[in-house]
């Protein structure tokens, strides 16, 4: 197994400390902050306020990105905590997403619909559509959610995929994607895109111990 990176904040008290380590931080109306209040796994996590008032399609961003020499597989593991945000109902909240600096190539998405929380997946496919993965319930505490993706193994094989777990059990994989094109260098954490116009959200999200392979082992806990 070949560890693409491992971040657990704990070195990285302050946001330009991250900049330094490969990584990025695009905010355009959130903020992030690294502190005590927001960890998950050991003393610091890293906290992510989006825009209180209402989005705009290209603004709200706050993330953290990693930058990583392309990638035909990559499997991440990253903590989670909904800490109550409070959103309009059914506003979509990406929270993860890999693929190249231009486009992604999957995206792990949040929604709220009756103060409850769910999750569903985005994979692309080469033609720039994408395959939805159906929508499952998270619980708004502290849980881990894990990703594994692959591109297809050749033109016309249609073998690649994507499956996500949420605390070690599987919730979704999406299979048959024509995904061969694709490789992913630029994975990001946070509110990695911007929500419609029409949604509103408040609050500030947990994330910790974000961590990568390329081999598709298992990370866990």
């Amino acid at each position: 197994m070949t560890t693409l990176f491992d971040i657990t904040f704990e070195d990285q008290k302050f946001i330009p400390d991250i900049g330094n380590l490969g990584n990025y931080v695009r905010c355009s109306g959130g903020t992030i902050a690294v502190s005590a209040s927001a960890a998950l796994v050991g003393g610091y996590g890293m906290a992510v306020t989006p825009r209180t008032t209402t989005l705009g399609n290209y603004a709200g961003h706050a993330f953290l990105a990693r930058y990583v020499e392309p990638q035909t597989r990559i499997r991440q593991r990253f903590y989670f905590d909904p800490n109550s945000i409070s959103c309009s109902d059914t506003t979509n909240i990406v929270i993860a997403q890999a693929g190249s600096y231009a486009r992604p190539i999957y995206q792990v998405v949040l929604y709220c619909s009756s103060s409850v929380y769910y999750l569903f997946t985005y994979c692309f496919k080469d033609d720039n559509t994408s395959l939805y993965s159906g929508t499952f319930s998270i619980l708004d505490q502290p849980q881990y959610i894990e990703m594994d993706w692959k591109a297809s193994s050749a033109p016309g094989a249609n073998d690649g995929f994507l499956t996500i777990w949420v605390g070690g059990v599987e919730k979704k994989t999406t299979t048959a994607v024509d995904n061969d094109t694709f490789r992913v260098s630029t994975p990001r954490l946070g509110v990695t895109a911007g929500a419609s116009t029409s949604y509103t959200i408040s609050g500030t999200m947990y994330f910790d111990s974000w961590k990568a392979n390329n081999d598709g082992s298992s990370i866990g806990a």
